[in-house]
């Protein structure tokens, strides 16, 4: 028996005809009843949808009721679903009207409000019959997965308890994994949001917002010297940048910029001496010992300050924080490659 034959449908049935046979099939195919049986409808219902996913990239699918279900007086297996008028209350009942509905679903479900959403779902004839709404609950959850920015709790919940999206159904065990995993996204995608504009609130401190704009703005050249100088600033940017990868990984990467990320991750790694590093050390060498110098000379003559004497002072102190600083940074490496080293060994 082929897997169109266990589901009772022809070979060139449509994408609705499959899931609408599995529907009907899986009220007579219990998995604590019969395993086996039912693990054998699980791979046919795969073969079948995937053959009709197949036919509709090269045609258009014919409509429903071109389609009638056939019935030998031998024949033991259940027809192919079709519902009557009564159940669709005079809905045509084809994939263009399903492709429609779900057009208009998804644009409702975007812009509506939850009650005016509900009261179009309650009056809409093709959602009159309960074994329809379970038959659209894949391409629901399809049209929900599509949508960002997210939409509101609320109208999230109206079409979960519409749909019956948050029950356990046996005949359809993955809606609430799936269903859960949307709903992992929705809430991600309002923490970012969130956090986006709590970091654009004029409200918010102005080295908060300063942070941000450096790793979501373009590159520039006086808000980069500035977070170069002032000490923290990469470490502070490093933090925000995960913050923001970990609520969302794949809006992150649309909204970070890609270079700033790149520049203050190297230059906050400790394991290695990047140039941005290098570079970052120094220009707070270059601008903090000359400004750090000058209190030291404040009763002296314009003379003694362009002389070559006080500028050899300024350049020997700036020599002695650069090996310093060199000193440390080979003890902290040598330290970090040390640990890994053992182990590796261990």
């Amino acid at each position: 028996m082929t897997p169109h034959q266990l589901l009772g449908i022809n070979a060139d049935a449509s994408v609705i005809e499959v899931k609408r046979a599995y529907a009907k099939k899986l009220k007579t195919t219990r998995p604590d009843d019969d395993p086996v049986a039912f693990q054998t409808l699980q791979e046919a219902y795969a073969h079948c949808l995937e053959w009709a996913q197949h036919r509709n990239e090269q045609d258009d699918a014919a409509p429903m009721d071109d389609v009638a279900p056939h019935h030998d007086a031998d024949d033991t297996r259940e027809a192919v679903f079709v519902p009557n008028a009564d159940e669709l209350d005079g809905f045509d009942d084809t994939e263009q009207n399903d492709q429609a509905f779900l057009e208009d679903f998804t644009d409702r479900f975007i812009h509506d409000q939850p009650m005016a959403m509900l009261q179009w779902l309650n009056a809409h004839p093709a959602m009159v019959s309960i074994t329809r709404k379970d038959a659209m609950r894949w391409d629901i959850l399809d049209a929900i997965e599509g949508v960002y920015p997210p939409v509101s709790e609320e109208m999230l919940d109206v079409v979960k308890q519409f749909f019956g999206l948050d029950q356990w159904d046996f005949r359809a065990p993955w809606l609430i994994e799936r269903l859960t995993a949307i709903e992992g996204e929705f809430d991600n995608a309002r923490a970012l949001q969130s956090l986006k504009q709590h970091y654009n609130d004029p409200g918010t401190k102005y080295f908060d917002r300063l942070l941000y704009r450096e790793l979501c703005s373009p590159f520039h050249p006086g808000r980069r010297g500035f977070c170069m100088l002032t000490f923290g600033m990469p470490q502070r940017l490093s933090e925000l940048c995960t913050r923001i990868e970990n609520i969302d990984p794949s809006a992150a990467h649309n909204l970070l910029n890609a270079k700033s990320v790149a520049f203050w991750r190297a230059a906050n790694a400790h394991s290695r001496l990047a140039w941005q590093r290098l570079v970052v050390v120094a220009m707070r060498i270059v601008f903090w010992v000359p400004l750090a110098s000058f209190p030291a000379f404040k009763n002296a003559s314009v003379s003694t300050l362009t002389s070559a004497m006080f500028w050899r002072v300024i350049i020997g102190n700036m020599l002695v924080w650069a090996v310093v600083w060199a000193i440390f940074a080979v003890i902290r490496l040598s330290t970090i490659h040390f640990k890994r080293f053992r182990l590796s060994n261990n």
